[in-house]
C-alpha cells in the first residue's frame, strides 16, 4: 500500500517541484497570472527590467487591496494599473495609450480605472518631467529613419525651450514634450513634421497643440549653433 507521503513525493517528482513546495492555490495562482500579464505588457513596450519587477509587485498589491475593499478589478485592469504605477514611481516616461492598447483596453477608460483604484490603493505621485518625455518620444522617432544628428539637435533645442518657456506648454508632460519637439523642428528645418510627433503620442496634429506650439516658436531661445547647416539647407530647398 502506497503511503500518503509517497504519493506526494511522486506528484512532486512528476511536476518537477522541490520537496516542501506545493502547487499554487487560488489567490496565489491569480497573483502569478496578474504578474505575468504585467510583465508581458512591459516586455511588449520594451520597458526595463526594474519596471517589470515593480509593475508585477504593484499589480499583486492592487489585487490584494481590491479584495479587502471589496472592489472588483480584473486581472488586466490590475496589470495595467501596476505598469503605470511602476513607471510613475520610477519616473520613467510612458504612454498610457500604448499600455492600454497592449491589453485591448480603451485608453479613456484607463483614467476612470485609476480613479476607481485610487479609492482603495495609494497610487504613486511621482512627476515625470517633460524633458524626459522629449527623449522618450525621440527614441520612438529614431526608429522611423530620421537623421539621428538632426533628431538629437531637435531634442536638445526642445529641452531648451521647455526650460525657458515651460509655462507656454501644456500641463501634461507628454503633450508638453511633443509641443516642444514640434516647435523645435519647425524653428529648425522641419524634417520631422508635427504629424509624426502627434502620432507617437496618439494625438491629432492640427487640433491638439497648435496654440502652444505657436507660443513656443515665438520664444527668444535660439536653435543650437550646430543646427545652422540644416537651417541653411532648408532655406535653399525652399
Amino acid at each position: 500500500k502506497i503511503r500518503h507521503d509517497e504519493k506526494l513525493q511522486t506528484y512532486l517528482n512528476r511536476t518537477k517541484l522541490n520537496i516542501g513546495t506545493l502547487p499554487p492555490e487560488g489567490r496565489e495562482r491569480t497573483e502569478i497570472t496578474v504578474s505575468n500579464i504585467a510583465a508581458k505588457i512591459c516586455s511588449d513596450l520594451a520597458l526595463p527590467k526594474h519596471i517589470i519587477d515593480k509593475a508585477a509587485a504593484h499589480a499583486r498589491r492592487i489585487l490584494r487591496a481590491s479584495r479587502g475593499a471589496k472592489h472588483r478589478v480584473t486581472l488586466n485592469e490590475a496589470a495595467v494599473a501596476g505598469v503605470i504605477c511602476a513607471c510613475k514611481e520610477s519616473r520613467h516616461p510612458y504612454s498610457l495609450k500604448r499600455i492600454a492598447e497592449a491589453v485591448g483596453m480603451d485608453p479613456n477608460g484607463v483614467y476612470r480605472l485609476l480613479a476607481r483604484i485610487s479609492r482603495f490603493y495609494q497610487l504613486p505621485q511621482g512627476i515625470i518631467s517633460p524633458e524626459r518625455y522629449v527623449r522618450f518620444i525621440g527614441a520612438r522617432l529614431a526608429n522611423r529613419g530620421i537623421d539621428p544628428h538632426y533628431l538629437s539637435l531637435t531634442e536638445q533645442y526642445a529641452c531648451s525651450l521647455l526650460r525657458m518657456e515651460g509655462e507656454a506648454a501644456s500641463k501634461a508632460p507628454l503633450f508638453a514634450a511633443a509641443e516642444a519637439l514640434v516647435a523645435a523642428d519647425e524653428r529648425m528645418a522641419h524634417r520631422i513634421g508635427r504629424e509624426r510627433i502627434a502620432e507617437e503620442i496618439g494625438a491629432v496634429a492640427n487640433g491638439s497643440f497648435t496654440k502652444s506650439v505657436r507660443r513656443l516658436k515665438n520664444s527668444q531661445v535660439t536653435p543650437p549653433v550646430e543646427a545652422m547647416e540644416y537651417l541653411i539647407q532648408a532655406f535653399w530647398e525652399d
